[in-house]
C-alpha cells in the first residue's frame, strides 16, 4: 500500500563524486582510503563555513554523496562562496598525504528546489536535474583537463539567483553549458575554481582524455579558488546533432576558441565559423 505523500521541502542540493573511483589501478583498500577522505573534506568544508554537517541530511552514494542543506541551516551563498573553497583545501591536503590510489579528485553539483522525503530516502525532480549535472561529459572533460581537485557545476537557477550577484563567487569565471542527457535538456555552468591556470573551458575542454589523479604541483586551492581569474572569455557556439556548429562572439571577446575539434570532429576557428561531420553531441557552449 503507497503511503500518502508528504509535502515538498526546499533544499539547496550538493552532490559529489570521485574522478575514476573504479580505476582498477586502485586497491579495494585504497577505495575505503577514498570514501572516508570524501566524508572528511566535506565534513571540514562545511564546518569551516560555518554551516552544520550534522543538520544536513545525507545519502551515501558509493563512490560519492549526496546532500541536502535545509535552508534554515544555510543560505545557497554561503554553500557556493564559503564552503567551495575549504573543500579544496581539504582534498589538496588528504592528497598530499596519500599515495596515488588513494588520491581524491571531485565533480561537484550543486542546485536547488523541491525534494521528497519517503520511507526510501529522497526523490523529486530537482534532486534528477542535479545528478544530471553530476554525470554530464562537459564537467567530466573539464575536470579531466584541470590539474586542480576539484570541478564544479551549478544549475543555472544557482548561477542566476545567487553566483550572478555574490562578487565573492567570481562569476565571470563561470562558463555555460547546455547539457542534454536522457531525453531532457538544461543550461548549467561550470567552475575551475581550485586550478591556478584554469584550462579555458572551449570546444578543447570537452575532448575526454585520460583522467588525472593527483595535481602536478602543490598549490593552496582556497587560495587559488578566490583569487579565479575571469580568463574564460565569453563565446556562443552551439553544436548541432546534424553536425553544424556556429559560434559568435560577446563583448570583446574574439578569439575565445582554441581550433580543436569537438566530438563528431566539428571544428571551430578563430573567427567563430564552425562546420563538421556526423556530430552526435548534444552540448551547446556559451
Amino acid at each position: 500500500m503507497v503511503k500518502a505523500r508528504t509535502p515538498a521541502v526546499h533544499r539547496t542540493i550538493v552532490c559529489v563524486d570521485v574522478e575514476s573511483f573504479t580505476d582498477q589501478r586502485r586497491t579495494d583498500d585504497q577505495r575505503l582510503v577514498v570514501r572516508d577522505g570524501v566524508y572528511r573534506a566535506l565534513e571540514y568544508a562545511f564546518g569551516h563555513a560555518g554551516v552544520d554537517w550534522l543538520a544536513c541530511e545525507r545519502e551515501d552514494r558509493g563512490d560519492g554523496v549526496f546532500v541536502l542543506v535545509p535552508p534554515e541551516v544555510a543560505p545557497k551563498e554561503r554553500v557556493v562562496v564559503d564552503v567551495l573553497p575549504h573543500l579544496a583545501t581539504a582534498l589538496a591536503r588528504h592528497n598530499e598525504a596519500h599515495v596515488r590510489g588513494a588520491r581524491i579528485r571531485l565533480r561537484t553539483a550543486l542546485h536547488a528546489g523541491e525534494v521528497y522525503r519517503d520511507e526510501h530516502g529522497v526523490a523529486g525532480t530537482a534532486a534528477n536535474v542535479a545528478f544530471r549535472l553530476l554525470n554530464a561529459e562537459p564537467l567530466k572533460h573539464a575536470l579531466a583537463r584541470s590539474s586542480g581537485v576539484l570541478a564544479v557545476i551549478v544549475s543555472d537557477r544557482i548561477f542566476e539567483d545567487v553566483i550572478r550577484h555574490v562578487p565573492g563567487s567570481r562569476a565571470a569565471s563561470y562558463r555555460k553549458v547546455h547539457i542534454s542527457a536522457r531525453g531532457a535538456e538544461t543550461d548549467a555552468w561550470i567552475g575551475l575554481g581550485d586550478d591556478p591556470r584554469p584550462p579555458e573551458l572551449s570546444s578543447e575542454a570537452l575532448q575526454p582524455r585520460q583522467p588525472v589523479t593527483q595535481p602536478n604541483e602543490r598549490r593552496a586551492p582556497a587560495d587559488a579558488w578566490r583569487a579565479w581569474l575571469g580568463v574564460f572569455r565569453r563565446r556562443d557556439v552551439r553544436v548541432s546533432r546534424t553536425g553544424r556548429a556556429t559560434a559568435g562572439a560577446r563583448g570583446k571577446a574574439n578569439t575565445g576558441f582554441s581550433g580543436r575539434s569537438v566530438p563528431g570532429d566539428v571544428r571551430v576557428d578563430r573567427t567563430g565559423d564552425a562546420d563538421g561531420g556526423d556530430a552526435n553531441t548534444g552540448i551547446e557552449i556559451s
